[in-house]
């Protein structure tokens, strides 16, 4: 199943989209088996392409040389845009109630389901914090964080993240879900 706004694809008998809401309609039918049928995770080459990272419309990573956002499924026509001085060198550390946990290249989701124990005990009671709130991912040195259509919001600088856009973030900005619970950005030790 996919999402007709999003393009996330799904897996089981779920019914709605985690990002949008929107109602799941039957994924497009498999490529012929003649077509070599394109990697689960596109490789990432060692150096970033001229012109630093390309993001597409939706302000996401994009791998250079994909043909779609691997985020939102949109065709790349954006040209490469090199973010701003946004790196954290090799590795990266989300630091909040639960205390530090390092950034990966995998989504790190932050919320009281979150399938990361620490994080989710520490939020557990917390009811500013959505099951699914937010999450956050180190791409070619650049941190990004998305909200992921919680209730009460999340924040970079005292900006309201439009749910489903991911933003960079950087030491030094001020990261809060909902009202109360403050995250800081930090290089991984």
């Amino acid at each position: 199943m996919s999402c007709p706004t999003c393009r996330r694809k799904y897996e089981g008998d779920r019914t709605h989209c985690d990002v949008d809401f929107a109602v799941l309609v039957p994924a497009a039918p498999a490529d012929p088996p003649s077509r070599d049928p394109r990697p689960a995770v596109p490789e990432v080459p060692d150096a970033p392409p001229a012109g630093g990272v390309s993001t597409c419309a939706c302000s996401a990573p994009v791998v250079p040389g994909a043909a779609e956002c691997e985020w939102c499924g949109r065709p790349i026509e954006a040209p490469p845009v090199a973010p701003a001085a946004t790196s954290t060198g090799a590795g990266a550390s989300l630091r909040g109630p639960w205390g530090s946990v390092d950034v990966g290249e995998e989504p790190l989701e932050i919320g009281r389901g979150s399938p990361t124990p620490v994080i989710a005990g520490a939020l557990a009671d917390l009811d500013v914090v959505s099951r699914r709130h937010a999450e956050i991912v180190r791409h070619e040195g650049a941190v990004w964080l998305r909200d992921v259509a919680s209730a009460n919001g999340t924040f970079v600088n005292d900006h309201r993240l439009e749910p489903g856009h991911p933003v960079l973030v950087a030491p030094g900005d001020a990261i809060r879900l909902g009202s109360s619970v403050h995250l800081e950005l930090g290089a991984a030790p």
